[in-house]
């Protein structure tokens, strides 16, 4: 398996830099990796398992590796005709279980409405049949599955599909419900990682801060849930706020708070953000904590001004 990985690795590579790789070639490399093969209703099942290869390394759209693996996923379609129609087939089912993680399925991660948005552009750009944030949504809340987590109130899943779905918390969240030690728990899964691979590179908070501040967002997608979560990670997820007036916060979860709001024509950048506990950022909003974005924030509470350094 480790000598199939490896030699795996090195076909992505050749795909990805050649200028044309044929699908003569893609067959005799792939015999040469996994000897001969067979077909499923006509479509060689070598192809599918390199496909899911690059699914599984390319880590989600937030990872450094997405649109690597993206462009050779492309490429390989291009070149299997009979998996692209079989692919179109199951196109809401296939996208519904990289959001649900299902083991031994495609592997693009999807864990919030941002990477959603991007595995559907990729989609069309892979040559599939476009498919809407509506008809995957509707292909999750069909399986079986979530059905009977939904009816238990699983609110690890219910966490999923706030972050995943958000226009649609009607359909699936009861009211009233607190989830924000579930969506923690979610984003540090799926976040965790990342900031590792980033460490990898030999990169620090800040400059990983950098690079999500630059990365741009899909229309319709206003927050960059990496940079909040990186931010927080920063400030060992405790209150900013707190840690000015040396006061110690009962909450144990933390929300970033954008100073200047984006339907105000705020933007999504760590300069116009400031890590809170729901404590403050309750009083951010009402305006009793006032937060005034300049080359440093200034922070009027309780009769007393604070001065910090932006985010």
């Amino acid at each position: 398996m480790k000598n199939h990985i490896e030699e795996m690795d090195k076909l992505a590579t050749e795909i990805y830099e050649a200028q044309n790789f044929s699908a003569i070639n893609l067959i005799e490399r792939l015999t040469q990796i996994f000897g001969e093969g067979y077909k499923k209703l006509g479509a060689d099942i070598r192809i599918i398992v390199f496909i899911e290869y690059c699914f599984f390394k390319a880590g989600g759209p937030y990872s450094q590796k997405f649109k690597y693996y993206s462009k050779i996923v492309s490429k390989v379609l291009r070149l299997s005709p009979e998996w692209l129609k079989m692919l179109n087939k199951t196109a809401d089912a296939a996208i519904a279980n990289m959001v649900l993680n299902v083991r031994g399925k495609l592997k693009f991660k999807i864990s919030d409405k941002y990477e959603l948005r991007l595995v559907l552009d990729m989609w069309k750009k892979m040559g599939l049949k476009p498919r809407s944030i509506e008809s995957v949504f509707n292909a999750v809340m069909h399986k079986w599955s979530v059905v009977a987590d939904l009816t238990e109130k699983n609110i690890y899943l219910l966490a999923l599909l706030k972050q995943v779905f958000p226009l649609y918390e009607e359909c699936y969240l009861p009211n009233q419900m607190d989830l924000s030690k579930a969506i923690y728990e979610h984003q540090r899964k799926r976040f965790d990682s990342l900031i590792t691979e980033y460490k990898n590179q030999n990169l620090s908070l800040n400059e990983m801060i950098q690079r999500e501040n630059s990365r741009i967002m899909p229309t319709g997608i206003k927050r960059n849930n990496f940079l909040s979560y990186l931010l927080k990670n920063k400030h060992k997820f405790r209150c900013q706020m707190c840690r000015l007036i040396k006061s110690s916060s009962k909450s144990r979860f933390f929300e970033s708070h954008h100073i200047v709001p984006i339907e105000q024509g705020g933007v999504d950048h760590s300069s116009n953000m400031i890590v809170l506990c729901k404590k403050h950022h309750s009083e951010a909003h009402s305006g009793s904590l006032e937060i005034i974005c300049k080359n440093k924030l200034i922070i009027k509470y309780k009769g007393k001004q604070y001065g910090i350094n932006n985010n």
